[in-house]
């Protein structure tokens, strides 16, 4: 889509409210905002025409409108890349805006209305939050309050003075190797916690469905869907507690 036409559909989304013009999105404004470009983009945030688009969310029409705009938006959360660098030049993907992303994902829990009783949309979002992952990596110096200290016991002053004059360029070539490997465990950890937070409000709005589809599933037919989202999710269990915990907040 062209970016004249893509302007002009945002600034109608954040017109049309204004003037007492509220419509349910089109597939095509779906589309526009939810392009797997715009949801990977660093430079674009989830406000001005996303926070009305999903308003709008709320507005009549058909199941099939409403079945078309929601699988865009469940495409656009699949579609966003995440990988946590370990490398010294920072090549990670993803982890600048994730966060944000997910607070807006977490939202539309509220919004989604086909998606709270679609146990096929729910399955594929929990497949793609399985393929969520942070790094594997120690982070002893990040969590660490300083750098050890060498010592030299000797009651000779000679002595102590020239391990003194050898020890202080070695001390300063230790400290730049240590602050370096610091500073890589701070940004893996921190790109880490961003990652965990993001699977946990994806975790929240997959815990929607399985709530709404609990009222139209027996027993059986649930308990079969249930293990199947955990299963392909890789939901740890606190991840658990999110994803199933707001059946007990729903008084099931």
């Amino acid at each position: 889509m062209k970016t004249r036409t893509l302007v002009l559909r945002m600034l109608f989304a954040v017109l049309a409210p204004a003037t007492g013009y509220c419509i349910y999105p089109t597939v095509e404004e779906a589309q526009a905002l939810f392009s797997s470009e715009q949801m990977n983009a660093t430079n674009v945030s989830m406000d001005g025409a996303y926070e009305d688009f999903r308003s709008r969310l709320c507005e009549s029409t058909s199941m099939e409108m409403r079945q078309a705009v929601e699988s865009v938006v469940i495409d656009a959360i699949t579609s966003i890349v995440v990988r946590v660098s370990t490398n010294v030049v920072d090549n990670s993907v993803g982890v600048g805006i994730i966060k944000s992303r997910g607070l807006y994902f977490k939202a539309l829990r509220c919004s989604l209305q086909d998606f709270k009783t679609n146990a096929e949309e729910c399955v594929r979002l929990a497949r793609y939050i399985g393929n969520i992952r942070g790094a594997d990596f120690p982070s002893d110096l990040a969590r660490s309050r300083g750098f050890g200290a060498r010592m030299f016991l000797t009651t000779n002053e000679t002595e102590l003075a020239q391990w003194r004059q050898q020890e202080e360029p070695m001390r300063e070539a230790r400290l730049r190797e240590l602050a370096g490997k610091r500073d890589l465990q701070m940004r893996v950890l921190l790109a880490n916690e961003a990652v965990y937070s993001y699977k946990a409000s994806l975790f929240c709005l997959c815990g929607e469905s399985v709530v709404g589809c609990r009222q139209s599933m027996s027993d059986e037919d649930f308990s079969s869907f249930t293990n199947e989202v955990v299963a392909v999710s890789h939901a740890s269990f606190d991840e658990q507690r999110v994803l199933l915990g707001q059946l007990r907040n729903d008084g099931r």
